[in-house]
């Protein structure tokens, strides 16, 4: 099996045991959601670290994951906003908000492919919309705008709900072509660089 198969079906089986685990059957700690949820990032600091730029994104995606699923984990245990929850958040708020404007530089500076920067783009804003601190915040806002009435509020969440079942898979499914598309790349690239030395090494020896 090529390194690519094996690196998508990583990210596909991670990514639907997430969702799946969590949304469809649910009842699992936060901190096992963080460990299906970071595999792309960490592949990517592994074998694509293409600009400086993605890495720093893919830091920076890690710890507002982590940060918010620490939120999550601590909330369950006990809750309430104490220190250790305080800082998790701020990992997550600023992480996101971070990760957000390297994603736009990314996008603006055009220093490798479209489709792979656009990626990025939406990667930061769905996670900072939906899978970081800002959440709670969103929530908050959604629920004061549709309340006060109960019936009401149980509908908007249900959409919401749907909304980021559909958001993960989305992003799921991007993070997959990504890896095709950066290891179709990855092998392009090699073979016009063997090409070109076998053009200079013809040149010379002629």
């Amino acid at each position: 099996m090529k390194k690519r198969d094996i690196l998508m079906a990583i990210v596909g089986i991670t990514g639907l045991a997430n969702i799946v685990l969590s949304k469809i059957i649910g009842g699992y700690p936060p901190i096992l959601e963080l460990f299906l949820t970071i595999p792309f990032y960490v592949i990517i600091l592994i074998f694509y670290r293409k600009t400086t730029l993605i890495v720093i994104f893919s830091v920076l995606t890690i710890l507002s994951q982590f940060g918010y699923y620490m939120v999550l984990e601590n909330l369950a245990s006990h809750p309430g906003l104490d220190g250790t929850i305080r800082l998790y958040a701020s990992f997550s708020f600023f992480s996101g908000i971070l990760g957000f404007f390297i994603a736009f530089v990314l996008v603006l500076q055009h220093k490798t492919y479209k489709f792979t920067e656009l990626s990025f783009f939406a990667f930061s804003i769905i996670n900072y919309v939906f899978f970081s601190y800002f959440t709670f915040y969103l929530q908050s806002m959604l629920i004061t705008i549709f309340g006060p009435f109960e019936l009401h509020i149980s509908k908007m969440l249900n959409v919401y709900f749907g909304v980021e079942i559909g958001m993960e898979v989305v992003v799921l499914v991007l993070e997959v072509l990504v890896i095709f598309f950066l290891e179709r790349n990855k092998w392009y690239e090699h073979r016009l660089l063997l090409k070109d030395q076998q053009i200079m090494n013809s040149s010379i020896t002629e």
